[in-house]
């Protein structure tokens, strides 16, 4: 039987060995190359300096975001428990007011000696006494357990107060704004709007540091928001001042921070006029 040719047509053995010889060479010419002591890759490349202040402020502004996206959560997180404090208040204030409907018990005086119904009428005067300070207990119970609720209802209010306050400082560092600047326009815009809820918009609002000085710096518009319900407040601001107010926006820039101050000094507390009493550190 004749011996199968197993090398490529039209070349000898020997041949096809060079040629398989030449592509393992050309192989290693294209794989695990290792660079030369002193070059650079691609990957390697040095940055100029505007490139590595851009860089330097992507990552500087990741931070930020991270940041108040973190005090977002917290002011969710208070909110919700605020609500679930009201809720409990409200069911222990129905108890009460179902309480209240029941007239007390009247305890009967105490019946004659002679009297003929004396054993039966002492029944019912010692069942009525029984009646009457179970149901002066059970008052004084659902009243303790309000005022507890209502205490911590008031703690949860501040925490949801300060988250908001939080968060709030974070956007205006964000968006690059004075903080002295902006606390005037704060008094002008809070002097108008006493409502808290459309307060509320302007200090959650991503852009709301923003609204608040375009409000301050344009009176007429400040006033015609004024003169709105809070709902159709917070929709015109959303969708009519936004958007103008974010032409107020400073300029970006990769400068960075300046150093903080020696010492470990704090900030002086400042009075928030969007919430009316509070005041933050």
């Amino acid at each position: 039987m004749p011996e199968e040719n197993l090398t490529p047509e039209g070349t000898t053995p020997s041949e096809d060995l060079e040629n398989q010889e030449t592509i393992i060479e050309d192989t290693d010419l294209e794989v695990g190359i290792e660079p030369e002591p002193g070059e650079t890759t691609p990957e390697e490349k040095k940055l100029t300096p505007e490139e590595e202040a851009v860089k330097q402020h992507q990552i500087n502004q990741a931070k930020v975001n991270k940041v108040i996206n973190k005090k977002h959560r917290k002011m969710m997180e208070a909110t919700e428990a605020l609500e679930k404090e009201k809720q409990a208040n409200a069911t222990l204030q129905n108890k009460i007011n179902e309480l209240q409907k029941v007239s007390k018990p009247v305890i009967p005086p105490i019946p004659e000696a002679y009297d003929p119904e004396y054993q039966n009428k002492m029944k019912d005067r010692d069942e009525a006494i029984r009646k009457s300070v179970q149901y002066t207990q059970n008052v004084q119970s659902v009243q303790q357990q309000q005022q507890q609720n209502q205490q911590e209802q008031f703690k949860k209010q501040q925490e949801v107060t300060t988250a908001k306050i939080n968060g709030f400082r974070e956007r205006v560092s964000k968006l690059g704004i004075k903080p002295d600047e902006l606390l005037v326009a704060e008094t002008t815009v809070a002097s108008y709007i006493p409502d808290q809820n459309v307060r509320d918009f302007l200090l959650e609002d991503a852009n709301g540091p923003l609204i608040i000085q375009y409000l301050a710096d344009n009176p007429l518009e400040l006033q015609e928001v004024a003169s709105m319900s809070p709902i159709l407040a917070g929709i015109h601001l959303k969708e009519a001042i936004s958007p103008k107010a974010l032409k107020l926006a400073p300029k970006q820039t990769t400068t960075p921070d300046p150093a903080p101050l020696p010492g470990g000094r704090k900030a002086p507390a400042v009075s928030r006029p969007m919430i009316a009493g509070a005041t933050f550190t």
